[in-house]
């Protein structure tokens, strides 16, 4: 999906070209929809007012879960269903809970506020697979006991919700069969650090299917949605407006001298002197002014920076393993956090290990690479994944090929004549700009919005909505 330009508009003003703002589409159930469920068999405070969102990627382990559970490859009719619950229903709860990353673990809440449960869902000609289905705030929320029984008591019904929202896509997809995993195959597939209980399985993935009169077939069950259709609590149809014009994004590639070892290990051996202490600064200049960037880390110091980076409120990805151009690097990456959603790849260099199908299915929801590797200038959804360009970085400063007066002016006509911008600053090149850093913050977010690339992807993603 690419955000669409006016073209010149505005340009010869000395404004930089605006986007059309992007459309998705939001299927919502309002509090007067109560007596449907209720009539449907749903408990009473079973349901709550929600949104449904159904985004064209795979979710949380969506390509290795549909291989396990039923032989299937995603390609590209991997889905995911997100609900929300209305802000009329989540009042009663602080705002930050619904985003605490200890509780929704899976992170999957699109910056909004009310995120309940998800459900991954492969669509296959007429059948329609589905196979994990949870609710990190209900499942979790014990971590957060003060909340624990009114969480339980609201959203008691999530899986409900849930199940309805399936068969509302079954029918706009015209499938005829939905296939579920038996609560068996569920609980096969399930992270046995975990230790969820065998009550869970077999409500979730029994009792709530016993309705819609599942035959067996194999090791999964198959409802028949022609029977079913009329059970239906039609959601109704509403846009999400997003508008991602005047936006700049910084990216720190956080690399020491891993980027240089093969070409100038005795620039790589002064870099690695240095990195930490040129940090420290980057993170003091964003503090004292308030902003939050984003840091793009190797994956093998992670662990020793992350904390100064993320109390500083900064989105972080991943800038492969250790900087090497071949091998699974991606994947690599995941043995040290299975939950980042970004990948940046070393020097923009795209390989096999970064196709698509390959960073979905290690949980990735973004690239970030150089807008000459991607093939454009905007950012897009495209194959499953959002994609953000990079238009320019400081590696000319490195270099001399641009000093600081000339290189700075370019990037502010960059930004003040392209709606979206994304540039990248590296740790081992920061005395070539640091000394500047404050000024720039100061004048970018005086005439732009300074966003980060987490940011950036969920107002992506909620554009494509279908």
């Amino acid at each position: 999906m690419l955000i669409p330009v006016r073209a010149w508009s505005r340009f010869l003003f000395g404004h930089p070209p605006r986007p059309e703002p992007a459309y998705g589409r939001v299927w919502d159930i309002g509090e007067e929809r109560g007596d449907d469920f209720l009539a449907r068999g749903v408990p009473e405070r079973g349901f709550f007012p929600q949104s449904l969102r159904f985004l064209p990627r795979s979710g949380p382990d969506g390509y290795k879960l549909a291989r396990r559970m039923y032989g299937r490859s995603l390609g590209g009719r991997g889905y995911v269903l997100l609900l929300h619950a209305a802000e009329s229903a989540c009042r009663e709860f602080p705002s930050e809970l619904f985003l605490d990353r200890d509780l929704v673990w899976h992170g999957q809440h699109l910056g909004l506020q009310g995120h309940v449960a998800v459900a991954d869902l492969v669509l296959e000609g007429p059948r329609l697979y589905t196979t994990a289905r949870f609710s990190d705030i209900v499942q979790r929320i014990s971590r957060r006991r003060e909340h624990k029984t009114r969480i339980e008591r609201v959203f008691r019904g999530w899986d409900r919700m849930l199940l309805n929202g399936i068969l509302h896509f079954a029918l706009r997809h015209d499938v005829r069969e939905i296939w579920f995993p038996t609560p068996d195959l569920a609980l096969e597939n399930t992270d046995p650090a975990r230790s969820p209980g065998r009550m869970l399985f077999d409500r979730l993935y029994g009792s709530h299917i016993a309705p819609w009169n599942p035959r067996r077939r194999g090791r999964a069950w198959v409802v028949d949605v022609g029977p079913i259709a009329d059970s239906l609590v039609e959601p109704s149809l509403r846009t999400d407006r997003i508008d991602l014009a005047g936006t700049v994004c910084i990216v720190h590639d956080t690399e020491r001298g891993d980027g240089h070892r093969d070409v100038d290990p005795a620039f790589a051996t002064r870099a690695d002197m240095t990195a930490q202490a040129f940090l420290d600064t980057m993170l003091s200049i964003e503090a004292g002014r308030g902003v939050a960037t984003n840091y793009a880390v190797v994956g093998r110091f992670l662990e020793e920076v992350r904390e100064e980076i993320e109390s500083g409120g900064h989105s972080l990805l991943f800038h492969s393993f250790d900087h090497r151009i071949g091998g699974d690097q991606p994947g690599e990456c995941r043995r040290i956090d299975y939950r980042l959603p970004g990948y940046r790849p070393p020097r923009s260099r795209l390989t096999r290990w970064h196709a698509d199908r390959h960073l979905a299915h290690h949980n990735y929801e973004y690239l970030v690479s150089s807008a000459s590797s991607l093939g454009f200038v905007e950012p897009i959804i495209s194959g499953g994944l959002a994609k953000i360009p990079v238009l320019m970085d400081d590696h000319p400063l490195h270099t001399g090929a641009r000093r600081f007066d000339a290189w700075w002016p370019e990037l502010l006509t960059r930004v003040r004549s392209t709606p979206f911008v994304t540039f990248g600053l590296h740790d081992c090149y920061a005395d070539r700009w640091l000394e500047h850093y404050g000024e720039m913050l100061d004048t970018l977010r005086g005439e732009r919005t300074l966003r980060g690339l987490d940011d950036v992807s969920n107002l992506l993603w909620r554009t494509a909505g279908v």
